[in-house]
C-alpha cells in the first residue's frame, strides 16, 4: 500500500466499493487465515478487457503522428525514464522504511519492534 501510496482505510473502501459493483470477491487465505485474498470475478475481468482495449486504442490514436521508427525511439525513451523512475522510487521507499525502523527503535527505548500481518505498518 506504501508503494500506492494509499492508506489501508483508503484501499479498503475502494475494494468494499469494487465488490458491491461485482468486479472482485474477498475470500480468506487457506494457508494464512490473517490475509485476506481479492480476486476479480467475470464482470471484474470483463471491465478490465474493456479498460485495456480503450487505453490500447488511445495509444494508437497518439501514436499516429509518429513514425514507425519514431515510435520505437519513443518507447525505448519511455522505457529508459520509467526504468530510473522505478529505481529511484525503490530507492526512496527504502530511505524511508529504514527511517522508520530507526524511529521505532528510539521510541522503544532501543528495542527492535515488528509490526503483525493485521497491523498498519
Amino acid at each position: 500500500m506504501e508503494r500506492l501510496g494509499i492508506r489501508a482505510g483508503s484501499l479498503s473502501e475502494i475494494i468494499g466499493k469494487m465488490e458491491e459493483n461485482g468486479l472482485v470477491c474477498r475470500a480468506r487465505s487457506e494457508e494464512d487465515r490473517r490475509k485476506i485474498c481479492i480476486s476479480l470475478t467475470e464482470k471484474g475481468c470483463c471491465a478490465l478487457e474493456k479498460a485495456n482495449q480503450a487505453i490500447k486504442k488511445q495509444e494508437m490514436v497518439l501514436f499516429l503522428s509518429l513514425s514507425l521508427e519514431e515510435q520505437e525511439t519513443m518507447c525505448h525513451l519511455l522505457e529508459k525514464l520509467l526504468d530510473g523512475w522505478e529505481q529511484q522510487f525503490d530507492a526512496e521507499l527504502l530511505r524511508g522504511h529504514h527511517a522508520r525502523c530507526r524511529d521505532r527503535e528510539q521510541n522503544s527505548g532501543g528495542e527492535k519492534t515488528i509490526s503483525g500481518k493485521g497491523q498498519n505498518q
